[in-house]
């Protein structure tokens, strides 16, 4: 870029904020608005949705609701620990250790 004298770059960005591009872009926001489909903020920024986005968005506005701890799992463990009825099954949780081992060092 040229400090002395005008320079290619500098014409083109004139003609980028150029009146008329300016009027013809507000045109464009203004007739997409009429179309409808999509929401505009205070800056007149438009934003479309597709089907598939919204069904995310429901998607994880669902697993947002979703309990990290299972109550219901944790009251019948409690109950049977307390009546003295938990049996532990030693192979299960052998397995289990196994299993996760391997899928860390696999991992």
């Amino acid at each position: 870029m040229k400090i002395n004298g005008r320079d290619n770059n500098i014409v083109n960005l004139d003609k980028a904020f150029s009146g008329d591009r300016v009027r013809r872009s507000e045109q464009q926001r203004n007739a997409e608005q009429v179309q409808g489909g999509g929401k505009t903020n205070a800056a007149g920024d438009m934003v479309n949705i597709s089907s598939q986005g919204s069904q995310i968005q429901q998607i994880k506005s669902m697993i947002k609701n979703i309990p990290d701890i299972r109550q219901d799992r944790v009251d019948a463990v409690k109950q049977n620990w307390e009546s003295g009825n938990y049996q532990v099954n030693s192979d299960k949780v052998a397995n289990a250790m196994i299993r996760e081992g391997l899928m860390d060092y696999l991992l």
